[in-house]
Protein backbone atom coordinates (compact mmCIF):
# COMPACT_ATOMS: atom_id res chain seq x y z
CA UNK A 1 0.00 0.00 0.00
CA UNK A 2 1.07 3.35 -0.55
CA UNK A 3 0.82 5.20 2.78
CA UNK A 4 -1.47 8.35 2.50
CA UNK A 5 0.56 11.82 3.75
CA UNK A 6 -0.62 14.71 5.29
CA UNK A 7 1.12 18.27 5.42
CA UNK A 8 -0.34 20.58 7.95
CA UNK A 9 0.61 24.28 9.15
CA UNK A 10 -0.61 25.54 6.20
CA UNK A 11 -3.25 22.23 6.63
CA UNK A 12 -2.67 21.08 3.08
CA UNK A 13 -4.75 17.32 3.61
CA UNK A 14 -4.84 15.37 0.69
CA UNK A 15 -7.14 12.69 0.26
CA UNK A 16 -8.13 8.57 1.81
CA UNK A 17 -11.09 6.04 0.98
CA UNK A 18 -13.90 2.94 1.92
CA UNK A 19 -17.64 1.97 1.41
CA UNK A 20 -20.62 -1.29 0.55
CA UNK A 21 -23.33 -2.93 2.12
CA UNK A 22 -24.10 -6.49 4.06
CA UNK A 23 -26.36 -8.82 2.34
CA UNK A 24 -27.13 -13.12 3.28
CA UNK A 25 -24.01 -13.91 0.97
CA UNK A 26 -21.25 -16.17 0.89
CA UNK A 27 -18.27 -14.69 2.91
CA UNK A 28 -14.63 -15.80 1.37
CA UNK A 29 -12.35 -16.50 3.98
CA UNK A 30 -8.97 -18.22 3.81
CA UNK A 31 -6.78 -19.53 6.46
CA UNK A 32 -4.06 -21.95 7.28
CA UNK A 33 -4.20 -24.72 10.00
CA UNK A 34 -1.89 -23.80 13.12
CA UNK A 35 -2.56 -19.80 12.21
CA UNK A 36 -4.72 -17.31 13.21
CA UNK A 37 -7.73 -16.30 11.14
CA UNK A 38 -6.12 -12.53 10.88
CA UNK A 39 -2.51 -13.88 9.37
CA UNK A 40 -1.25 -14.32 6.07
CA UNK A 41 -1.36 -17.78 5.29
CA UNK A 42 1.93 -17.55 3.71
CA UNK A 43 3.65 -14.78 5.76
CA UNK A 44 7.45 -16.34 5.57
CA UNK A 45 8.98 -17.29 2.22
CA UNK A 46 9.55 -20.88 0.98
CA UNK A 47 13.48 -22.32 0.06
CA UNK A 48 13.87 -24.23 -2.63
CA UNK A 49 16.75 -25.68 -3.64
CA UNK A 50 17.86 -24.82 -7.13
CA UNK A 51 17.24 -27.29 -9.86
CA UNK A 52 14.08 -28.76 -7.96
CA UNK A 53 10.62 -27.86 -7.77
CA UNK A 54 8.86 -26.86 -4.50
CA UNK A 55 7.96 -28.60 -1.62
CA UNK A 56 4.85 -30.78 -2.12
CA UNK A 57 2.69 -29.81 1.20
CA UNK A 58 2.25 -25.98 0.81
CA UNK A 59 -1.45 -25.30 1.19
CA UNK A 60 -4.13 -23.10 2.80
CA UNK A 61 -7.70 -23.37 3.15
CA UNK A 62 -10.76 -21.55 2.10
CA UNK A 63 -14.27 -21.26 3.61
CA UNK A 64 -17.49 -19.58 4.12
CA UNK A 65 -17.90 -17.62 7.04
CA UNK A 66 -21.38 -16.29 6.01
CA UNK A 67 -24.58 -17.33 4.23
CA UNK A 68 -25.11 -19.93 0.92
CA UNK A 69 -23.00 -21.41 -0.97
CA UNK A 70 -19.47 -21.10 -1.75
CA UNK A 71 -17.77 -21.15 -4.94
CA UNK A 72 -13.73 -21.46 -4.50
CA UNK A 73 -11.52 -21.07 -7.87
CA UNK A 74 -8.11 -20.42 -7.53
CA UNK A 75 -5.11 -18.98 -10.30
CA UNK A 76 -1.83 -18.20 -9.61
CA UNK A 77 0.10 -15.30 -11.36
CA UNK A 78 2.94 -16.71 -12.44
CA UNK A 79 3.90 -19.66 -14.34
CA UNK A 80 5.99 -21.20 -11.60
CA UNK A 81 2.83 -20.96 -9.21
CA UNK A 82 0.41 -23.50 -9.84
CA UNK A 83 -3.05 -23.46 -7.40
CA UNK A 84 -4.95 -26.64 -7.16
CA UNK A 85 -8.00 -26.17 -5.52
CA UNK A 86 -9.57 -30.13 -3.53
CA UNK A 87 -12.89 -31.07 -2.87
CA UNK A 88 -14.82 -30.04 -0.11
CA UNK A 89 -13.75 -31.76 3.47
CA UNK A 90 -13.98 -30.55 6.80
CA UNK A 91 -12.15 -28.09 7.80
CA UNK A 92 -8.38 -29.32 10.03
CA UNK A 93 -8.69 -26.52 12.40
CA UNK A 94 -12.57 -26.73 12.85
CA UNK A 95 -14.76 -29.89 12.10
CA UNK A 96 -17.83 -28.58 12.06
CA UNK A 97 -16.98 -25.79 8.86
CA UNK A 98 -16.49 -27.10 5.18
CA UNK A 99 -13.29 -26.23 3.77
CA UNK A 100 -11.67 -26.31 0.06
CA UNK A 101 -7.92 -27.02 0.43
CA UNK A 102 -6.42 -24.71 -2.11
CA UNK A 103 -2.78 -26.50 -2.78
CA UNK A 104 0.42 -23.94 -3.67
CA UNK A 105 2.29 -26.03 -6.20
CA UNK A 106 5.33 -24.70 -6.89
CA UNK A 107 7.14 -25.27 -10.19
CA UNK A 108 10.84 -24.03 -9.45
CA UNK A 109 12.90 -26.44 -11.02
CA UNK A 110 13.97 -24.77 -14.24
CA UNK A 111 14.30 -21.48 -12.39
CA UNK A 112 17.83 -19.72 -12.04
CA UNK A 113 18.71 -18.76 -8.47
CA UNK A 114 17.53 -15.68 -6.66
CA UNK A 115 14.24 -14.28 -5.60
CA UNK A 116 10.71 -14.54 -7.01
CA UNK A 117 7.33 -13.17 -5.71
CA UNK A 118 3.71 -14.11 -7.08
CA UNK A 119 0.18 -14.57 -5.90
CA UNK A 120 -2.48 -17.26 -5.63
CA UNK A 121 -5.76 -15.21 -6.10
CA UNK A 122 -8.91 -16.80 -4.78
CA UNK A 123 -12.30 -16.06 -6.69
CA UNK A 124 -15.69 -17.18 -5.06
CA UNK A 125 -18.61 -16.30 -7.25
CA UNK A 126 -20.92 -13.77 -5.67
CA UNK A 127 -19.10 -13.92 -2.39
CA UNK A 128 -18.19 -10.89 -0.21
CA UNK A 129 -14.48 -10.39 0.42
CA UNK A 130 -13.49 -11.88 -2.75
CA UNK A 131 -11.42 -12.24 -4.59
CA UNK A 132 -8.64 -12.49 -2.32
CA UNK A 133 -4.65 -12.63 -2.75
CA UNK A 134 -2.37 -14.77 -1.28
CA UNK A 135 1.44 -13.15 -1.51
CA UNK A 136 4.17 -16.13 -2.11
CA UNK A 137 7.80 -15.50 -1.87
CA UNK A 138 10.40 -17.49 -3.13
CA UNK A 139 14.06 -18.16 -2.64
CA UNK A 140 15.35 -20.48 -5.18
CA UNK A 141 19.22 -21.21 -3.69
CA UNK A 142 18.74 -19.54 -0.68
CA UNK A 143 18.69 -16.21 0.42
CA UNK A 144 21.93 -15.71 1.72
CA UNK A 145 24.28 -13.38 -0.65
CA UNK A 146 27.46 -15.34 -1.77
CA UNK A 147 30.08 -12.49 -1.67
CA UNK A 148 29.06 -8.87 0.34
CA UNK A 149 30.06 -5.52 -0.67
CA UNK A 150 29.60 -2.43 1.49
CA UNK A 151 30.78 1.00 0.99
CA UNK A 152 31.44 4.13 2.57
CA UNK A 153 33.38 7.32 2.51
CA UNK A 154 36.25 7.61 4.41
CA UNK A 155 34.25 9.19 7.60
CA UNK A 156 34.70 7.61 10.88
CA UNK A 157 31.59 6.01 11.58
CA UNK A 158 30.15 5.96 8.33
CA UNK A 159 28.93 2.73 7.59
CA UNK A 160 26.59 0.35 5.10
CA UNK A 161 24.17 -2.76 5.66
CA UNK A 162 22.92 -5.54 4.22
CA UNK A 163 20.02 -7.65 5.29
CA UNK A 164 19.47 -11.33 4.54
CA UNK A 165 16.85 -13.83 5.82
CA UNK A 166 17.36 -17.57 6.75
CA UNK A 167 14.82 -20.00 7.78
CA UNK A 168 14.87 -22.34 11.25
CA UNK A 169 12.30 -24.70 12.18
CA UNK A 170 10.83 -24.82 15.96
CA UNK A 171 12.58 -25.97 18.48
CA UNK A 172 16.04 -25.40 17.12
CA UNK A 173 18.79 -22.96 17.85
CA UNK A 174 18.48 -19.57 15.50
CA UNK A 175 20.62 -19.37 12.62
CA UNK A 176 23.82 -17.44 13.95
CA UNK A 177 25.91 -15.38 12.01
CA UNK A 178 29.19 -14.81 13.07
CA UNK A 179 31.36 -11.97 11.72
CA UNK A 180 35.47 -12.07 11.60
CA UNK A 181 36.65 -8.84 10.72
CA UNK A 182 36.67 -5.53 13.32
CA UNK A 183 35.10 -3.31 10.99
CA UNK A 184 31.89 -5.64 10.68
CA UNK A 185 28.89 -6.31 13.21
CA UNK A 186 25.96 -8.15 13.09
CA UNK A 187 22.67 -7.93 14.43
CA UNK A 188 19.60 -10.67 14.48
CA UNK A 189 15.61 -10.76 14.44
CA UNK A 190 14.16 -13.80 14.72
CA UNK A 191 10.63 -12.97 12.57
CA UNK A 192 8.02 -15.01 14.87
CA UNK A 193 7.17 -18.43 16.41
CA UNK A 194 5.18 -19.68 13.67
CA UNK A 195 7.44 -17.85 11.06
CA UNK A 196 10.67 -19.13 11.95
CA UNK A 197 12.62 -16.98 10.37
CA UNK A 198 15.89 -14.75 11.02
CA UNK A 199 17.09 -12.06 9.46
CA UNK A 200 20.50 -10.83 9.85
CA UNK A 201 21.89 -7.50 9.58
CA UNK A 202 25.23 -6.91 8.58
CA UNK A 203 26.98 -3.81 9.00
CA UNK A 204 30.09 -2.15 7.88
CA UNK A 205 31.65 0.63 9.71
CA UNK A 206 34.39 3.16 8.37
CA UNK A 207 37.05 3.15 11.96
CA UNK A 208 39.68 4.40 10.40
CA UNK A 209 43.00 3.75 8.03
CA UNK A 210 41.85 5.43 4.64
CA UNK A 211 40.56 4.94 1.50
CA UNK A 212 40.50 1.61 0.36
CA UNK A 213 39.26 -1.84 0.09
CA UNK A 214 38.94 -4.15 3.81
CA UNK A 215 38.78 -7.54 3.77
CA UNK A 216 36.26 -9.62 5.93
CA UNK A 217 34.12 -12.51 6.03
CA UNK A 218 30.67 -13.62 8.12
CA UNK A 219 30.01 -17.56 8.53
CA UNK A 220 26.54 -18.55 8.79
CA UNK A 221 25.82 -21.67 10.88
CA UNK A 222 22.69 -23.54 11.95
CA UNK A 223 20.07 -22.61 8.92
CA UNK A 224 17.32 -25.61 8.29
CA UNK A 225 18.72 -24.88 4.63
CA UNK A 226 21.93 -26.61 4.57
CA UNK A 227 23.34 -24.39 1.29
CA UNK A 228 23.17 -21.47 3.93
CA UNK A 229 25.54 -22.56 6.20
CA UNK A 230 29.50 -21.64 5.57
CA UNK A 231 31.41 -18.61 5.40
CA UNK A 232 30.57 -15.41 2.79
CA UNK A 233 33.35 -13.35 1.79
CA UNK A 234 32.61 -9.60 2.70
CA UNK A 235 34.68 -6.46 1.28
CA UNK A 236 34.20 -3.00 2.93
CA UNK A 237 34.75 -0.18 0.04
CA UNK A 238 35.89 3.08 1.63
CA UNK A 239 35.51 5.21 -1.38
CA UNK A 240 36.18 9.40 -1.90
CA UNK A 241 33.95 8.67 -5.09
CA UNK A 242 30.56 9.34 -4.97
CA UNK A 243 28.03 6.04 -3.90
CA UNK A 244 25.08 5.74 -5.73
CA UNK A 245 22.04 4.94 -3.61
CA UNK A 246 18.51 4.54 -5.71
CA UNK A 247 15.00 5.28 -3.80
CA UNK A 248 13.57 1.39 -4.96
CA UNK A 249 15.25 -1.45 -5.89
CA UNK A 250 11.87 -2.97 -6.95
CA UNK A 251 9.09 -1.06 -8.82
CA UNK A 252 5.59 -3.04 -9.42
CA UNK A 253 3.16 -1.07 -12.21
CA UNK A 254 -0.21 -2.17 -11.93
CA UNK A 255 -2.44 -1.73 -15.18
CA UNK A 256 -5.57 -2.91 -17.07
CA UNK A 257 -6.08 -3.32 -20.94
CA UNK A 258 -6.10 0.02 -22.83
CA UNK A 259 -5.26 2.49 -19.53
CA UNK A 260 -2.14 4.20 -19.53
CA UNK A 261 -0.08 3.01 -16.02
CA UNK A 262 1.28 6.47 -14.14
CA UNK A 263 4.78 6.50 -14.11
CA UNK A 264 7.35 4.98 -11.22
CA UNK A 265 9.68 7.44 -10.49
CA UNK A 266 13.10 6.44 -8.88
CA UNK A 267 15.57 8.69 -7.60
CA UNK A 268 19.34 8.07 -7.31
CA UNK A 269 20.79 9.95 -4.89
CA UNK A 270 24.57 10.18 -3.10
CA UNK A 271 25.44 8.73 -0.11
CA UNK A 272 29.47 9.52 -0.78
CA UNK A 273 31.78 12.63 -1.25
CA UNK A 274 31.84 14.25 -4.44
CA UNK A 275 29.44 15.11 -7.31
CA UNK A 276 27.22 11.84 -8.20
CA UNK A 277 26.71 12.51 -12.53
CA UNK A 278 24.89 9.71 -14.06
CA UNK A 279 26.04 8.28 -17.40
CA UNK A 280 22.99 6.54 -18.76
CA UNK A 281 20.13 4.75 -17.92
CA UNK A 282 18.96 1.82 -19.81
CA UNK A 283 15.44 -0.18 -19.91
CA UNK A 284 15.19 -4.09 -21.00
CA UNK A 285 12.19 -6.29 -20.66
CA UNK A 286 13.19 -10.37 -19.72
CA UNK A 287 10.78 -10.95 -23.02
CA UNK A 288 12.43 -8.61 -25.31
CA UNK A 289 9.86 -6.79 -25.77
CA UNK A 290 9.65 -2.80 -26.08
CA UNK A 291 6.84 -2.04 -23.41
CA UNK A 292 9.50 -0.93 -20.96
CA UNK A 293 11.17 2.71 -21.06
CA UNK A 294 12.51 5.66 -19.01
CA UNK A 295 12.63 9.10 -19.12
CA UNK A 296 15.00 11.65 -17.24
CA UNK A 297 13.42 13.95 -15.29
CA UNK A 298 16.10 15.90 -14.11
CA UNK A 299 17.96 15.88 -10.76
CA UNK A 300 18.89 12.48 -10.78
CA UNK A 301 15.07 11.41 -11.24
CA UNK A 302 13.79 9.39 -13.74
CA UNK A 303 10.36 8.25 -14.99
CA UNK A 304 9.81 4.39 -15.71
CA UNK A 305 7.07 3.54 -18.41
CA UNK A 306 5.46 1.02 -19.53
CA UNK A 307 3.23 0.58 -22.55
CA UNK A 308 0.56 -1.59 -22.10
CA UNK A 309 -1.20 -0.74 -25.54
CA UNK A 310 -1.06 -5.10 -27.74
CA UNK A 311 0.13 -6.72 -24.82
CA UNK A 312 -1.94 -9.19 -23.52
CA UNK A 313 -2.46 -9.42 -19.50
CA UNK A 314 -0.09 -11.16 -17.44
CA UNK A 315 2.83 -10.55 -15.64
CA UNK A 316 5.59 -8.75 -17.58
CA UNK A 317 8.93 -7.94 -15.54
CA UNK A 318 12.45 -6.00 -17.00
CA UNK A 319 15.52 -4.53 -15.70
CA UNK A 320 16.02 0.04 -15.23
CA UNK A 321 20.00 -0.14 -15.24
CA UNK A 322 21.69 3.05 -14.17
CA UNK A 323 25.43 3.78 -15.01
CA UNK A 324 26.93 6.88 -12.85
CA UNK A 325 30.61 7.50 -11.57
CA UNK A 326 29.68 6.17 -8.38
CA UNK A 327 31.61 3.08 -6.92
CA UNK A 328 28.66 0.85 -6.33
CA UNK A 329 27.73 1.48 -10.16
CA UNK A 330 25.56 0.07 -12.07
CA UNK A 331 22.48 0.61 -10.12
CA UNK A 332 19.83 -1.98 -11.10
CA UNK A 333 15.74 -1.61 -10.70
CA UNK A 334 13.64 -4.74 -11.57
CA UNK A 335 10.64 -4.02 -12.80
CA UNK A 336 7.01 -5.81 -12.72
CA UNK A 337 4.14 -4.78 -14.57
CA UNK A 338 0.83 -6.80 -13.54
CA UNK A 339 -1.23 -6.26 -16.66
CA UNK A 340 -4.88 -7.32 -15.93
CA UNK A 341 -7.92 -7.77 -17.73
CA UNK A 342 -10.36 -4.80 -17.91
CA UNK A 343 -12.90 -5.55 -15.42
CA UNK A 344 -15.27 -3.73 -13.20
CA UNK A 345 -13.53 -1.86 -9.96
CA UNK A 346 -11.79 -4.60 -7.72
CA UNK A 347 -11.54 -3.46 -3.90
CA UNK A 348 -9.04 -5.43 -2.08
CA UNK A 349 -9.79 -7.70 1.06
CA UNK A 350 -8.79 -5.82 4.46
CA UNK A 351 -7.61 -2.78 1.88
CA UNK A 352 -10.19 0.20 3.44
CA UNK A 353 -8.58 1.62 6.15
CA UNK A 354 -8.17 4.58 8.25
CA UNK A 355 -6.07 7.05 6.22
CA UNK A 356 -3.92 8.65 8.57
CA UNK A 357 -2.32 5.10 9.67
CA UNK A 358 -3.31 2.37 7.42
CA UNK A 359 -3.63 0.02 9.91
CA UNK A 360 -5.36 -3.30 8.69
CA UNK A 361 -6.75 -4.02 11.77
CA UNK A 362 -8.35 -0.88 12.89
CA UNK A 363 -12.09 -0.33 12.67
CA UNK A 364 -13.43 2.50 10.48
CA UNK A 365 -15.66 5.21 12.10
CA UNK A 366 -18.40 7.56 11.15
CA UNK A 367 -16.76 10.58 9.71
CA UNK A 368 -13.08 9.36 9.51
CA UNK A 369 -11.04 9.97 6.54
CA UNK A 370 -10.15 6.89 5.09
CA UNK A 371 -8.51 5.02 2.25
CA UNK A 372 -9.73 2.31 -0.12
CA UNK A 373 -6.78 0.33 -2.43
CA UNK A 374 -7.74 -1.90 -5.01
CA UNK A 375 -7.51 -2.17 -8.79
CA UNK A 376 -9.40 0.18 -11.90
CA UNK A 377 -11.39 2.08 -9.54
CA UNK A 378 -11.17 5.01 -11.92
CA UNK A 379 -9.94 5.70 -15.26
CA UNK A 380 -8.11 8.74 -14.41
CA UNK A 381 -7.03 10.64 -11.39
CA UNK A 382 -8.52 13.39 -9.69
CA UNK A 383 -8.61 15.07 -6.78
CA UNK A 384 -11.68 17.38 -4.97
CA UNK A 385 -11.80 20.71 -6.21
CA UNK A 386 -13.84 22.17 -2.98
CA UNK A 387 -15.76 21.88 0.07
CA UNK A 388 -17.95 19.97 0.24
CA UNK A 389 -16.66 17.14 -1.17
CA UNK A 390 -18.41 15.54 -4.37
CA UNK A 391 -19.71 12.09 -3.61
CA UNK A 392 -19.03 10.74 -7.62
CA UNK A 393 -15.61 12.34 -9.59
CA UNK A 394 -14.49 10.45 -13.01
CA UNK A 395 -17.30 8.33 -12.99
CA UNK A 396 -16.28 6.76 -9.28
CA UNK A 397 -18.72 6.34 -6.55
CA UNK A 398 -18.25 4.63 -3.07
CA UNK A 399 -20.65 2.60 -1.61
CA UNK A 400 -20.53 1.78 2.45
CA UNK A 401 -24.11 -0.16 2.64
CA UNK A 402 -25.50 1.87 -0.20
CA UNK A 403 -24.81 5.69 1.42
CA UNK A 404 -22.99 7.39 -0.95
CA UNK A 405 -19.45 8.37 0.27
CA UNK A 406 -18.08 11.95 -0.28
CA UNK A 407 -14.58 11.86 -2.03
CA UNK A 408 -11.22 13.66 -1.41
CA UNK A 409 -9.46 11.33 -4.44
CA UNK A 410 -10.00 8.91 -6.99
CA UNK A 411 -7.34 6.94 -9.11
CA UNK A 412 -6.59 3.85 -10.39
CA UNK A 413 -5.37 1.84 -7.50
CA UNK A 414 -6.52 4.32 -4.43
CA UNK A 415 -9.63 6.25 -3.56
CA UNK A 416 -9.71 8.43 -0.48
CA UNK A 417 -12.93 9.38 1.00
CA UNK A 418 -15.25 10.34 4.08
CA UNK A 419 -16.88 7.53 5.86
CA UNK A 420 -20.74 9.12 6.36
CA UNK A 421 -21.52 10.13 9.65
CA UNK A 422 -24.95 8.23 8.60
CA UNK A 423 -23.49 4.99 8.23
CA UNK A 424 -24.31 2.95 11.82
CA UNK A 425 -21.52 1.15 14.10
CA UNK A 426 -21.38 -2.69 13.28
CA UNK A 427 -19.98 -4.61 10.32
CA UNK A 428 -20.74 -3.25 7.16
CA UNK A 429 -19.72 -3.18 3.28
CA UNK A 430 -17.94 -1.63 1.03
CA UNK A 431 -18.29 -1.42 -3.15
CA UNK A 432 -16.96 0.78 -5.68
CA UNK A 433 -19.16 2.00 -8.73
CA UNK A 434 -16.87 3.19 -11.77
CA UNK A 435 -18.94 4.38 -14.75
CA UNK A 436 -22.28 2.63 -13.99
CA UNK A 437 -20.25 -0.62 -13.10
CA UNK A 438 -20.09 -1.88 -9.10
CA UNK A 439 -17.34 -3.56 -8.38
CA UNK A 440 -16.83 -6.43 -5.39
CA UNK A 441 -18.28 -6.16 -1.81
CA UNK A 442 -15.55 -6.16 1.12
CA UNK A 443 -16.48 -6.03 4.42
CA UNK A 444 -15.81 -3.45 7.17
CA UNK A 445 -15.71 -2.87 10.69
CA UNK A 446 -17.41 0.31 11.90
CA UNK A 447 -16.58 1.24 15.62
CA UNK A 448 -17.73 4.68 17.22
CA UNK A 449 -13.83 5.52 17.18
CA UNK A 450 -11.27 4.95 15.06
CA UNK A 451 -8.48 7.09 16.61
CA UNK A 452 -5.11 8.03 13.51
CA UNK A 453 -2.60 10.60 14.27
CA UNK A 454 -1.58 11.58 10.57
CA UNK A 455 1.98 11.14 9.70
CA UNK A 456 3.81 14.45 8.10
CA UNK A 457 6.10 12.20 4.95
CA UNK A 458 9.01 12.28 6.94
CA UNK A 459 10.15 9.56 8.76
CA UNK A 460 7.75 9.21 11.57
CA UNK A 461 7.23 12.37 12.31
CA UNK A 462 3.55 13.42 12.97
CA UNK A 463 1.58 15.87 11.31
CA UNK A 464 1.65 18.39 13.85
CA UNK A 465 2.50 22.22 14.41
CA UNK A 466 3.80 24.54 17.41
CA UNK A 467 1.24 27.05 17.38
CA UNK A 468 3.25 28.74 20.33
CA UNK A 469 6.65 28.70 17.47
CA UNK A 470 4.43 29.01 14.33
CA UNK A 471 6.64 25.92 13.45
CA UNK A 472 7.00 22.47 13.27
CA UNK A 473 8.60 20.72 16.31
CA UNK A 474 10.84 18.64 14.45
CA UNK A 475 14.70 18.82 14.34
CA UNK A 476 16.49 22.32 13.40
CA UNK A 477 17.98 20.56 10.27
CA UNK A 478 14.66 19.83 9.31
CA UNK A 479 14.42 23.28 7.54
CA UNK A 480 17.17 23.41 5.23
CA UNK A 481 16.63 19.42 4.32
CA UNK A 482 12.90 19.94 3.77
CA UNK A 483 12.43 23.68 3.60
CA UNK A 484 9.88 24.00 6.15
CA UNK A 485 9.96 25.69 9.27
CA UNK A 486 11.41 23.73 11.92
CA UNK A 487 12.88 23.57 15.68
CA UNK A 488 11.98 21.23 18.99
CA UNK A 489 9.53 21.99 20.77
CA UNK A 490 10.13 23.41 24.11
CA UNK A 491 8.14 22.54 27.41
CA UNK A 492 4.74 24.35 27.22
CA UNK A 493 4.45 24.81 24.26
CA UNK A 494 0.97 24.49 22.49
CA UNK A 495 0.78 21.68 19.97
CA UNK A 496 -1.47 21.33 17.14
CA UNK A 497 -1.97 17.55 16.35
CA UNK A 498 -4.03 16.46 13.20
CA UNK A 499 -5.88 13.27 13.17
CA UNK A 500 -8.80 11.56 12.75
CA UNK A 501 -11.65 9.24 13.53
CA UNK A 502 -12.05 10.68 17.56
CA UNK A 503 -15.58 10.08 17.81
CA UNK A 504 -19.01 11.64 18.31
CA UNK A 505 -18.91 15.50 17.83
CA UNK A 506 -20.78 18.48 20.03
CA UNK A 507 -23.02 19.13 17.13
CA UNK A 508 -24.09 18.36 13.63
CA UNK A 509 -22.03 18.25 10.57
CA UNK A 510 -23.41 17.10 7.14
CA UNK A 511 -21.14 14.42 5.90
CA UNK A 512 -18.63 15.84 2.72
CA UNK A 513 -18.77 19.47 4.71
CA UNK A 514 -16.24 21.41 6.08
CA UNK A 515 -16.27 21.82 10.32
CA UNK A 516 -17.78 25.15 11.32
CA UNK A 517 -15.19 27.89 11.99
CA UNK A 518 -17.18 29.92 14.80
CA UNK A 519 -19.00 29.00 17.49
CA UNK A 520 -20.31 26.76 18.53
CA UNK A 521 -17.28 24.28 16.83
CA UNK A 522 -17.87 21.07 16.65
CA UNK A 523 -16.17 19.44 19.81
CA UNK A 524 -15.11 16.08 20.54
CA UNK A 525 -17.16 14.29 22.97
CA UNK A 526 -14.77 11.82 24.42
CA UNK A 527 -12.51 12.47 26.36
CA UNK A 528 -8.86 11.74 25.09
CA UNK A 529 -5.55 12.14 26.62
CA UNK A 530 -1.98 12.55 25.00
CA UNK A 531 0.64 10.61 25.75
CA UNK A 532 4.42 12.18 25.66
CA UNK A 533 6.47 8.83 25.37
CA UNK A 534 6.02 5.15 25.16
CA UNK A 535 2.76 4.19 27.26
CA UNK A 536 3.23 2.82 30.81
CA UNK A 537 1.23 2.21 34.12
CA UNK A 538 2.15 5.08 35.36
CA UNK A 539 1.57 7.63 32.75
CA UNK A 540 -1.64 8.75 32.92
CA UNK A 541 -1.35 11.07 29.39
CA UNK A 542 -1.93 15.00 29.18
CA UNK A 543 -5.33 16.66 29.23
CA UNK A 544 -6.10 18.91 25.98
CA UNK A 545 -6.96 22.11 25.81
CA UNK A 546 -9.28 21.73 22.58
CA UNK A 547 -10.46 18.85 20.54
CA UNK A 548 -12.51 19.06 17.41
CA UNK A 549 -12.66 19.35 13.86
CA UNK A 550 -10.25 21.54 12.34
CA UNK A 551 -12.67 24.45 11.28
CA UNK A 552 -13.40 24.10 7.36
CA UNK A 553 -12.21 20.81 6.92
CA UNK A 554 -13.37 17.65 6.85
CA UNK A 555 -12.93 14.95 8.94
CA UNK A 556 -9.59 16.23 10.12
CA UNK A 557 -9.44 17.19 14.21
CA UNK A 558 -7.37 19.31 15.95
CA UNK A 559 -6.16 18.47 19.78
CA UNK A 560 -4.10 21.30 21.55
CA UNK A 561 -1.93 20.14 24.30
CA UNK A 562 0.72 22.06 25.50
CA UNK A 563 3.82 19.74 25.71
CA UNK A 564 4.39 18.49 29.62
CA UNK A 565 6.80 20.56 31.96
CA UNK A 566 8.76 17.34 32.43
CA UNK A 567 9.14 15.99 29.30
CA UNK A 568 12.71 15.27 28.47
CA UNK A 569 14.75 16.17 25.38
CA UNK A 570 14.52 13.86 22.95
CA UNK A 571 14.74 14.03 18.87
CA UNK A 572 12.36 11.27 18.45
CA UNK A 573 9.93 11.72 21.31
CA UNK A 574 6.65 9.30 20.72
CA UNK A 575 3.37 10.43 20.96
CA UNK A 576 -0.28 8.60 21.04
CA UNK A 577 -3.33 9.64 21.78
CA UNK A 578 -5.00 7.57 24.82
CA UNK A 579 -8.75 6.76 23.77
CA UNK A 580 -11.31 5.21 26.53
CA UNK A 581 -12.70 1.71 25.78
CA UNK A 582 -10.89 2.16 22.22
CA UNK A 583 -7.00 2.13 23.52
CA UNK A 584 -4.13 4.31 21.63
CA UNK A 585 -3.95 5.38 18.29
CA UNK A 586 -1.12 4.68 16.04
CA UNK A 587 2.38 6.32 17.59
CA UNK A 588 4.28 9.11 15.07
CA UNK A 589 7.10 11.65 17.09
CA UNK A 590 8.01 15.04 17.49
CA UNK A 591 11.16 16.52 18.93
CA UNK A 592 11.70 18.39 21.88
CA UNK A 593 14.39 20.13 23.78
CA UNK A 594 15.02 21.46 27.35
CA UNK A 595 13.97 25.39 27.69
CA UNK A 596 17.20 27.58 27.66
Amino acid sequence: MTRFMIRVSMLALITLCVGASLSAAPKLRLRMPGTLPSENPFDRPVWVTSGTNGPTDLAFHAYNGGDGALDVQASGSAPWLTPQVDAAAPCPFDGAISCRRIRVLLQTGALAGGTYEGTVTVTATAAIDAPQTVAVKIYVGGNVPSEIHLYVPPTVGASDVIIFNTPGKSGMSPTNVAPAGSFLSVSDNHGGSFRNVYDHRIAGTYQGGGAGDQPGTVTVSGSSFASDNGPVPVTLHVTASPIGAVSQQQVTINAADGLAPADAVVVVSNRGSGSLAVADVTAAADDAGTWLSTTDLGNNTYGIQAAVDGLAAGLYEGTVTINSNAANSPHVVRVALHLATRSGPISFYRGAVNGANFETYRPLSPGVIASAFGMQMSDAAAGAPSVPLPKEMEGTKVLIDGIEAPLFFVSYGQVNFQVPYEVAAGERTLSVIRDGQAGNEISIQVAPLSAGIFRLGIGEYGAVRNATLNNFPFPASFQQQYSIPASPARPDDVLEIYATGLGPLSRTVVSGAGAPNAEPLARALTDIKVIFSNPNPNNFGRTPQFIGLSPNFVGLFQVNVAVPSSASPNARTPIYLDVPAAGLSNRVEIAIKAIQ
